[in-house]
């Protein structure tokens, strides 16, 4: 068994069939499935049955590919940590880091952030990342991602060994345009927005549950109207009263044209920093870190974080 052979399986299964798989791993359709055929052989079992539609996993197939998966994990972040660990040797070092940003993290606070740290430390180069939660809790773990800066509902369900320095909390809240009928209310609720149509971010990047359970225990559905990962297209759209938007509060109200109003009952997300301290980080990572505990304990003692109104 190899780690190539391995690849191959895993390939076929997510892809569906033999075809997809040798063209997204650009081999010969032949090479994929002769490496099947060796792993069969090699353990005296079947790993898939050949039906008329394509190849389905046998029970010894299932185990065998949920172990893959794990290996392949395995193997990309040790891939990851030994680059590291070579950029830990370099001189100069290399002083790049990873940060996984949101579209509304990246106006809330990121570009003060930034503003802050190039300030403090210019040799450090920050390459960000737009991933949807799955992408960077897996880029966390496997060291593809040094550090994310996220709005969670669910900062508590990292596993053990991640660790959180919260900046502050925040809400939902429904940001309309300053003569909407709505604009006036400190507070709304699913009555009041039950029928107004909502302009959301993509799935990916629009944390929705919270909303939908709120409009499914009052018997309504949310009235989505339009998605786009624009943030600059939504805050158009509510200007132009042709929507709402559902996102954290101040992620596009400028006071003059649009509004934030608050949910009621709360829907409450904490906004932070989440990094992965089972594997090794680079010395910029270290500084970065350093700069990001002093930010913000001066944010907090200046009173420079969001009040929630």
């Amino acid at each position: 068994m190899t780690l190539l052979q391995i690849k191959y399986l895993v390939a076929v299964v997510e892809s569906g069939n033999v075809s997809r798989a040798a063209n997204e791993l650009y081999v010969s359709r032949p090479a994929v499935s002769r490496s099947l055929r060796e792993l069969e052989e090699e353990f005296g079992l079947p790993l898939f049955y050949r039906t008329n539609t394509g190849l389905v996993l046998t029970d010894e197939g299932r185990y065998f590919y949920e172990k893959c998966e794990q290996i392949l994990k395995m193997s990309d972040t040790l891939d990851t940590q030994m680059r590291l660990i070579r950029e830990k040797s370099l001189f100069p070092p290399n002083r790049t880091i990873r940060l996984g940003i949101t579209p509304t993290t990246s106006v809330i606070l990121f570009a003060d952030l930034y503003k802050e740290l190039m300030a403090k430390h210019p040799d450090i180069e920050i390459i960000t990342l737009e991933y949807s939660t799955q992408q960077s809790r897996q880029a966390l773990e496997n060291g593809t991602m040094d550090i994310h800066l996220t709005a969670d509902t669910q900062l508590n369900s990292y596993p053990p060994g991640y660790q959180l320095m919260k900046f502050f909390d925040t809400v939902l809240a429904i940001h309309v345009s300053k003569d909407h009928h709505l604009a006036e209310k400190e507070v709304v609720t699913v009555e009041d927005i039950k029928d107004e149509p909502l302009a959301y971010l993509m799935k990916y990047y629009q944390n929705e549950n919270k909303l939908a359970d709120l409009f499914a225990e009052a018997g309504y559905t949310p009235n989505i109207r339009f998605r786009t990962i624009q943030l600059s297209t939504i805050r158009k759209l509510v200007r132009e009263k042709l929507g709402c938007a559902a996102l954290m509060y101040g992620a596009i109200d400028d006071v003059r044209n649009v509004v934030a109003i608050p949910i009621s009952p709360p829907v409450v997300f904490t906004i932070g920093l989440v990094w992965n301290q089972t594997i090794l980080h680079s010395n910029a990572f270290d500084d970065f870190l350093s700069f990001a505990g002093q930010y913000r304990a001066d944010c907090i003692q200046n009173g420079k974080f969001p009040i929630i109104k």
